[in-house]
């Protein structure tokens, strides 16, 4: 029985992802028979889970109907955070964003005042749908099993041990899923596939603090504790900074975001760059995208700092592509967005470092900008992955009721 929702699950992933949208497509990327695919795409079909659509083209024979996933059947409620700020929204069954807003409080205002806010907001946007489960991305080790924070050298010690699920099932009567934000970002980077980036690859996050997710085969890989990814910790040479993990030399202390707007600062009040000293009396502070404008206007200081980050941030990721040998890297947040400067920096950095048969065919692009829009979207499909796996379509399916109304009780 447990192979009958395996194939069940398997047809219903191909029809979401778009790998296959016509029964005999099902039947040549499954390997299934064509009696087997005909029973599945019924059921679905009769549950409200699919719809058909418009005529496939045809291919020597009769056109067969495409098969599209009923995205309005139910709601999905998301949100994702980093450092620089949280936004919360809710997805269809196709995650989709449908709506989303920006959440006005921070980490440091602690866990109850956040998502508070957050649940206020998706009371505003809630759908007439109803909800299928909740999706939350955390800068934080998460247990994926119990949706618990582990901890997080980012975060104050007030989120150590919460527990979204307990939080945030009750109030909505649906199930939740946490993971890292790094992981969010790749798995929206996998899913919506602007990148055109096929195969496994590594999603380095530079911001105001560094990650990294890691896809294998499709999926993000989480490690054994939650803790894949923390790249921002391993030591870089030469580096004494001390980092807030309570270490010194971890490359986010010496080349993260926070780091950077730090020496810039120092820098710029000891006299060495009238631009960045400008910014700051006119802004109170520098952020990233200071540093990007005054480098792209030729300051030293700027270009010297952004430089140094790309060298120092290449130089780890060469281990990593030695060690993993992905097809792409995909980088992403407020560094990579700065200019040209930086990745070119980490590129020529990574090059050199890596094993020229590892990395000859290995693709460096920019990832998505938008992280919020790409944390959204991967926080919907890390919950449409576990409601449509098939142990959770083998439990509704044999109870006769919806994921909505089984959600909270998975």
């Amino acid at each position: 029985m447990v192979d009958a929702f395996d194939s069940l699950s398997l047809i219903l992933e191909l029809i979401r992802s778009g790998q296959a949208v016509a029964r005999p497509a099902l039947q040549q990327a499954s390997g299934l028979g064509r009696g087997i695919v005909a029973e599945r795409v019924n059921l679905l079909l009769d549950r409200g889970l699919i719809a058909e659509g418009r005529l496939a083209q045809a291919n020597g024979g009769r056109a067969a109907r495409e098969l599209q996933i009923r995205a309005e059947a139910g709601a999905l409620l998301v949100a994702y955070g980093s450092l620089g700020g949280f936004v919360a929204g809710v997805a269809d069954l196709s995650g989709h964003v449908l709506a989303s807003e920006c959440v006005a409080c921070s980490f440091a205002e602690g866990p109850s005042a956040l998502m508070g806010e957050i649940k206020a907001i998706w009371n505003r946007l809630r759908p007439q749908a109803d909800i299928w489960g909740i999706g939350v991305g955390l800068p934080a080790h998460i247990s994926f099993d119990e949706a618990t924070l582990l901890d997080s050298p980012s975060l104050p010690t007030s989120w150590t041990s919460y527990h979204p699920r307990r939080d945030l099932s009750p109030a909505f009567g649906a199930q939740t899923w946490v993971d890292t934000d790094d992981n969010m970002l790749a798995l929206g980077e996998l899913r919506v596939d602007r990148t055109g980036i096929k195969g496994d690859f590594l999603y380095m996050f530079a911001d105001l603090v560094l990650g990294a997710a890691t896809v294998v085969d499709g999926k993000v890989y989480r490690g054994a504790q939650g803790a894949a990814g923390n790249i921002g910790h391993i030591h870089s040479e030469g580096a004494d900074d001390l980092c807030r993990c309570g270490r010194r030399g971890c490359l986010e202390a010496a080349v993260g975001g926070e780091a950077l707007i730090h020496k810039a600062t120092m820098r710029a009040r000891a006299g060495e760059s009238a631009r960045l000293m400008e910014r700051i009396r006119d802004n109170g502070g520098l952020c990233v995208a200071d540093l990007g404008e005054a480098a792209r206007e030729g300051d030293a200081v700027a270009v010297s700092l952004l430089t140094e980050a790309g060298r120092r941030i290449g130089l780890t990721l060469a281990s990593a592509v030695n060690l993993f040998n992905p097809s792409a890297i995909l980088v992403g947040g407020s560094l990579a967005a700065t200019s040209n400067l930086f990745l070119a920096a980490l590129k020529t950095e990574l090059y050199r470092q890596s094993l020229p048969f590892v990395s000859r065919d290995l693709a460096v692009v920019p990832a998505t900008q938008d992280v919020n829009e790409m944390g959204l979207v991967g926080a919907a499909h890390m919950v449409l992955d576990q409601i449509f796996n098939a142990q959770s379509m083998a439990r509704w399916l044999r109870e006769g009721r919806s994921p909505a109304v089984l959600a909270s009780h998975l």
